[in-house]
């Protein structure tokens, strides 16, 4: 991410974040088991110094701070907002001795050279306008032999399908057919363009961008994060709220959508009475958990999202 206004660097094409949702978003999904994966394929070891660009709220950056030891990690993000939110998280899980958090410019990142043994990102050289950009002054401030790594998002694909459980409700496959046609309208109109950038062979570009730009020893793996706020390791109250909170951002997105992009929409196919549609299905699924919370157990629901996880090593 970027802040408005750098010179001569290509325009951020990202707005405001909201900290609760990147939070929400990912407190459920990086589950325990998921962890040792995760740093294992970013390169993080302990007694390093770590840099995270793009830190938003700092979830990234606290978890590694948790599960290695010895580490000194600086957190980097554009959005004054969400450094803000990121100190005060640091200081109520009393990491701020061990993580520092910066406003700056992911394309004039503001370290001298070869300042950090590993550089990470996460979700962030894929909404990049310019990720070789973003991705060459990642190198510059690694040491050699240092592990420049980051995790993308499948931007360019449909995603994937919903898992339902046993909902008693009408209506479950007719919601998977909308989300699945308003997601493919969405990824090859309207968010291109935001992004200023070519969705369909980003995460192609990115993977071979690790290695025009030097970077050696490229390895490329993934996981699949999931959360089921019907699990049992979860307490009925939390995972209701889950549930219910991950709906309600879903909700607000399709308003936001269909407020400021439904000509577009409606142009590419998926017009305003297929909005109204899903909408309503979405609330009725809200108003059955809203009635009685414990329905998250029989639900069984599962929120998915694909990631790769892409790493090289710079050589000179």
């Amino acid at each position: 991410m970027t802040q408005d206004g750098a010179s001569e660097m290509p325009a951020p094409g990202v707005g405001h974040w909201e900290g609760e949702r990147l939070e929400v978003g990912r407190r459920y999904m990086y589950r325990p088991e998921f962890i040792p994966l995760l740093t294992e394929y970013l390169g993080a070891r302990p007694g390093t110094r770590i840099l995270d660009v793009g830190c938003g709220s700092g979830f990234l950056t606290r978890l590694l701070a948790r599960t290695l030891e010895r580490v000194q990690i600086v957190g980097l993000d554009a959005d004054e907002e969400l450094i803000a939110q990121a100190r005060r998280e640091l200081q109520r899980e009393n990491l701020d001795d061990r993580v520092e958090v910066v406003c700056g410019d992911a394309y004039q990142l503001p370290f001298a050279d070869e300042s950090f043994d590993m550089v990470t990102s996460h979700t962030v050289l894929c909404i990049m306008s310019d990720p070789a950009a973003g991705l060459r002054e990642q190198i510059r401030v690694v040491r050699k032999g240092g592990v420049v790594s980051a995790v993308v998002c499948f931007c360019h694909t449909d995603g994937l399908p919903h898992y339902h459980g046993r909902y008693p409700l009408p209506g479950d496959h007719r919601i998977d057919e909308l989300n699945h046609r308003l997601w493919r309208v969405w990824r090859r109109t309207v968010r291109p363009q935001l992004l200023q950038v070519d969705h369909s062979i980003v995460n192609q570009d990115l993977v071979w961008g690790f290695r025009d730009e030097g970077l050696g020893d490229i390895q490329v793996n993934g996981h699949l994060m999931l959360a089921a706020p019907g699990d049992d390791r979860i307490p009925v109250e939390a995972g209701a709220d889950y549930a219910l909170s991950m709906h309600r951002q879903n909700l607000e997105r399709l308003l936001l959508w269909r407020r400021e992009h439904g000509e577009e929409l409606a142009a590419a196919g998926f017009g305003d009475a297929e909005f109204e549609e899903l909408l309503d299905l979405k609330r009725a699924r809200m108003a059955h958990l809203q009635e009685e919370p414990s329905r998250v157990k029989e639900v069984m629901e599962v929120f998915t999202d694909p990631l790769i996880v892409i790493r090289g090593t710079r050589r000179s």
